[in-house]
């Protein structure tokens, strides 16, 4: 899982600390720091000397802050690092978050595809039995009919509508989780600070047909084309996962055009 980049901040919390309200100016600065160190690194080194270039001061001048600090930390069972108590749960509780969030997408994207792809029985079985195929959404049999050639059988992109088996792809889903984050990210930064409002079951099902396309690098380019595209077909309502989807092969092929 990728490791988050912020955390939340509680002022009152901060301020109504105990030994923050007993802390100089200096001493707060050198704790906010340590703080950003410790949620991007995990720990900190348990050794005064790392301390003070992690805070940029001098080693004598750091020693006099520290007494205030130490309280605030705790140290392994090895001794070698320190840790912050509550940044080790706010770090378990946004892990807790994507995992529930990410399972949520997974069961809402089960329940359409059982919805929408219920079998239905062929009584054309060459042995006399019948036959189990998926219904297609528009109620016909999602394999070609008998009249369709071959030729144009493997012009149809035949995947585009099969249900994924998502117990057996565990890192598709993981990517589809992540990609659903950062297309809200992406949305606030190229649509001029405008906040997704997706549909978490029906984005994560597009999320998933997106991701099985392509690879990660390839899918945010897309979507940062899709973004800033001004096509009446892009500008016309919200810039929703279904119609970036709808639009990735072409947002590609324009990509390549441009030798990216």
């Amino acid at each position: 899982m990728s490791k988050s980049p912020s955390f939340q901040f509680y002022p009152g919390d901060f301020l109504s600390d105990a030994n923050v309200l007993v802390m100089s100016m200096a001493e707060r600065g050198a704790y906010i720091t340590l703080l950003c160190v410790c949620w991007q690194q995990g720990s900190l080194p348990n050794d005064m000397a790392r301390l003070s270039k992690l805070c940029g001061v001098p080693l004598s001048a750091f020693r006099k802050l520290w007494p205030a600090l130490k309280p605030c930390f705790r140290s392994t069972k090895e001794d070698t690092s320190l840790i912050h108590p509550r940044l080790d749960r706010e770090r378990q509780k946004q892990i807790e978050y994507k995992q529930a969030k990410s399972e949520s997408g997974r069961i809402g994207a089960d329940k359409r595809w059982q919805t929408h792809s219920r079998p239905i029985i062929s009584p054309m079985a060459n042995n006399g039995g019948p036959i189990i195929s998926p219904m297609a959404n528009n109620g016909s049999s999602s394999s070609s009919s008998s009249s369709s050639s071959s030729s144009e059988r493997e012009k149809e992109p035949s995947r585009a509508h099969e249900p994924i088996n998502l117990m057996a792809d565990p890192e598709l889903t993981e990517r589809a989780g992540r990609f659903l984050e950062r297309y809200a990210e992406l949305h606030q930064k190229f649509r001029h600070g405008a906040v997704y409002l997706g549909k978490m079951h029906h984005d994560y099902q597009e999320s998933l047909l997106l991701c099985r396309a392509f690879d990660d690098s390839r899918l945010d380019m897309i979507a940062q084309l899709f973004l800033v595209d001004e096509d009446d077909f892009s500008s016309n309502g919200t810039r929703t996962l279904a119609k970036l989807r709808s639009r990735a092969s072409d947002c590609d092929e324009r990509l390549r055009k441009a030798g990216k």
